[in-house]
């Protein structure tokens, strides 16, 4: 065909009821209909492949779908999985296995989450998004597998910025709507309003620390307010 219209397949089914069927399909029989023993594991059910022309023939291929078994097949049972490949047919980016597990990006045997994302060293694993914006990212920020969660807010007035952050082994902080909250040290100092200052505890009541913070504090806990200072 040279158009849409000259160029597809379709299957119908023109009726109220039933539905229009492909299936493909392997067996080990020498003869079609026959029966040469039970598939096994890894075996092909069937392969969709998506070509084109790349100046020189239209061998190449730029995505595909495999269907395979996960398991060896037996009566009435055939456990198969789906594998599904871009960029050509030798990148899998997504499986999903006969129990209905989802894997991206890599690990795709694995059976114990419904869902499970791979990634390298300081990547994103899952983004949420309202429009072009960002609402929260889950990612590996660093080449040791370290977990990073951020939260984005928005607070009407067309100003966003970063709420909070989760770090498994770094600094994690919560400023909700911008304002200095909460944060807690990797070494382990948490501060309440402000900039950290004691060991273990500073507390502040307003966000300027004004003459009260200055110099260096040596104790486990620190509070500032009105210009003054306690230390314990």
């Amino acid at each position: 065909g040279t158009d849409w219209n000259t160029s597809g397949i379709t299957i119908a089914c023109m009726s109220n009821s039933g539905s229009a069927n492909l299936v493909m399909g392997n067996s080990k029989a020498s003869t079609p209909g026959g029966s040469g023993g039970a598939l096994t594991q890894d075996n092909r059910l069937g392969y969709i492949s998506f070509v084109g022309d790349d100046g020189t023939d239209m061998n190449t291929v730029g995505a595909a779908i495999v269907a395979e078994l996960d398991s060896n097949a037996s009566s009435n049972s055939m456990p198969g999985r789906l594998r599904f490949y871009t960029g050509g047919n030798s990148q899998e980016r997504l499986r999903i296995t006969s129990g209905g597990e989802v894997n991206i990006g890599g690990n795709y045997t694995q059976t114990n989450a419904p869902l499970q994302v791979t990634t390298g060293a300081n990547d994103y694993g899952y983004r949420l998004m309202t429009g072009s914006n960002v609402v929260m990212e889950l990612l590996n920020n660093d080449s040791s597998g370290n977990c990073e969660i951020r939260g984005y807010y928005n607070n009407n007035t067309g100003t966003r910025g970063e709420g909070f952050r989760l770090e498994a082994n770094g600094e994690s902080y919560f400023n909700p709507g911008g304002t200095t909250g909460l944060s807690i040290k990797s070494g382990g100092a948490v501060t309440i309003g402000g900039n950290a200052k004691a060991s273990k505890l500073t507390v502040v009541d307003n966000a300027s620390q004004g003459g009260a913070n200055d110099g260096t504090i040596t104790n486990a806990l620190a509070m500032f307010y009105g210009g003054n200072r306690t230390v314990v």
